[in-house]
């Protein structure tokens, strides 16, 4: 009885210790941090005036790093050698490597460089400003920046004025202030003097602060603003590329006997290729180009073993590359032949789009078409294709016709029906499809506000990616697009000025803004047999 009391009075102490424990620990996980770190002390305070030290200490309430220092910060006027940033605790110390200017108000923009160290909060765009003189300038432009081609804002761009010579400046030189756009595009030039200025915004490339690279992207305000203490400034800066930089080929596959595919970097207007006159002499050859010209295919036969081939590859009337390739063994790497169809194939039923041709692509280009052997039946009615079939592009067999959406269609292409490049033959190909029906389609309706019949327009739509699915010229206030999939959509319309049917981006030599686009504040979402409605404004 002893033994089972003392042992029980153990159990209940040991009860009693472990709740009390219990009550005393921490529970394990809890909210995340998201507060970025605060500055408590500066030393010289902010906006410090007649400024004469060497370096400046920041204290925060929390340990913190520094984040991609070398392009997150910014210091304004521009510095040949950047202060030395260190930090030691809790504190940064800024200390200045090259004497300061008289009489200048100088501006460190952090930029997002600033984040604790735990979870990596930024302290968005803290800025230090002070004065060597007697007065710090406070006056500011403010502004957005936008992607000129769909009105998107863009984030993460520099943001730069100049005075003077603005013209030539912005090629050369970095800029007297300067900023980064924030994630909806908006930017803030800080601590200027009451003069006037020009604008100009650049994805800058490689990290020298002015525009002197083809591919790197620009914005900039027709005229200079004129900053005064009373008018505010709100501009808005429409960012662009140029178009400058060469195309390159990007990839270059010669793993098949008898054709090489060319990748370039960009669309072109024209791309071309010029092989040797001995070289011509010996084999034959076909090319084939996108219809954006971004890939060009070469293909040759009977060529005679030999050392590798050289040919030269233009854009335009400029020459691009020098290509040279070997010879791969045909009995290796030649392939039978092989399509795809607009209509998948298969044992099911696949469908097409409403009012559209059916198509095979064949791997090789077709060399001979036996078209009496083509077939197309509608259960087991052999469908009248006279002057209904053509070869496009050297590879691809289209056949046009009014197909019902209520009947069920068979594609034959019976064995040897063609004969590719390279003599190889077809096996028997078939295909059953049908067409969508139109009330499987939605309708988009576009009301334009401000609509000018002197302009040209063009109203463009854009799949969710960004690519362009349909375009057409905008002549009256309303305009139908019918015949749309079900989904989600972007409308632009385009202010054509030079009324060439496509959108211009601008040209900073001749001081030439983008053309105008006009879009709705959202995506347009498309249903199926519905009609949808959407209102844009155009420019008065």
């Amino acid at each position: 009885m002893r033994l089972f009391a003392a042992t029980l009075f153990v159990l209940l102490l040991a009860c009693l210790f472990g709740l009390g424990c219990a009550n005393r620990v921490s529970p394990s996980g809890g909210e995340k941090d998201t507060a970025p770190p605060v500055a408590l002390a500066i030393n010289p305070p902010n906006r410090t005036v007649n400024f004469g030290a060497k370096s400046v200490s920041i204290r925060f309430n929390e340990f913190v790093q520094l984040n991609n220092p070398q392009s997150e910060i910014f210091i304004s006027p521009f510095m040949k050698e950047r202060p030395d940033f260190k930090l030691r605790g809790k504190t940064l110390t800024v200390k200045f490597k090259q004497p300061l200017l008289p009489n200048t108000t100088y501006t460190i923009n952090f930029g997002k460089s600033l984040q604790d160290l735990t979870e990596g909060n930024p302290l968005s765009n803290f800025e230090y400003a002070f004065s060597t003189g007697n007065h710090i300038d406070s006056l500011f432009i403010a502004g957005k920046l936008l992607y000129a081609y769909n009105n998107e804002p863009v984030k993460d761009a520099l943001v730069a004025v100049y005075s003077g010579n603005a013209d030539t400046l912005f090629t050369t030189t970095p800029p007297a202030q300067i900023t980064r756009s924030d994630d909806n595009g908006y930017f803030r030039v800080s601590n200027l003097a009451p003069t006037d200025y020009n604008l100009f915004a650049l994805v800058d490339k490689n990290a020298n602060y002015y525009y002197d690279l083809p591919n790197e992207s620009i914005a900039f305000n027709p005229l200079p603003i004129a900053l005064t203490d009373t008018v505010p400034q709100n501009p808005t800066l429409r960012l662009f590329d140029e178009g400058l930089d060469k195309p390159k080929i990007m990839e270059r596959k010669n793993k098949e006997y008898g054709h090489i595919e060319l990748n370039f970097s960009k669309e072109q207007k024209s791309v071309s290729l010029q092989l040797p006159d001995s070289i011509k002499a010996q084999g034959e050859f076909l090319t084939e180009t996108s219809a954006q010209n971004d890939t060009l295919h070469l293909w040759y036969r009977n060529l005679p073993n030999q050392n590798p081939v050289a040919f030269l590859v233009y854009s335009d009337t400029s020459l691009l590359d020098t290509v040279i390739f070997r010879k791969t063994i045909r009995e290796q790497t030649l392939q039978p032949v092989k399509y795809i169809s607009n209509a998948k194939g298969g044992r099911g039923v696949s469908n097409i789009n409403y009012g559209a041709d059916i198509w095979v692509k064949f791997n090789h280009p077709i060399a001979r078409l036996d078209t009496g052997k083509i077939q197309v039946l509608d259960d087991t009615v052999q469908l009248n294709l006279n002057n209904k079939i053509t070869v496009k592009n050297l590879r691809t067999l289209s056949i046009a016709y009014n197909w019902n959406p209520e009947k069920k269609y068979r594609l034959l292409l019976p064995d040897s029906t063609l004969t590719d490049y390279f003599g190889e033959t077809n096996d028997e190909i078939s295909i059953a499809f049908t067409a969508y029906a139109p009330d499987t389609y939605g309708t988009l309706i576009v009301k334009t506000l401000g609509f000018n019949a002197a302009n040209a327009y063009l109203l463009q739509l854009y799949d969710t990616a960004g690519k362009l699915l349909r375009q057409t010229p905008l002549t009256e206030t309303i305009t139908q697009m019918p015949l749309l999939k079900p989904g989600e959509y972007k409308v632009v319309v385009v202010q054509d000025l030079n009324r060439n049917q496509q959108w211009d981006a601008g040209n900073y030599a001749k001081r030439l803004q983008p053309e105008p686009v006009f879009t709705p504040k959202n995506t347009i979402a498309i249903k199926e047999n519905w009609e949808t409605e959407v209102e844009i404004q155009l420019a008065p």
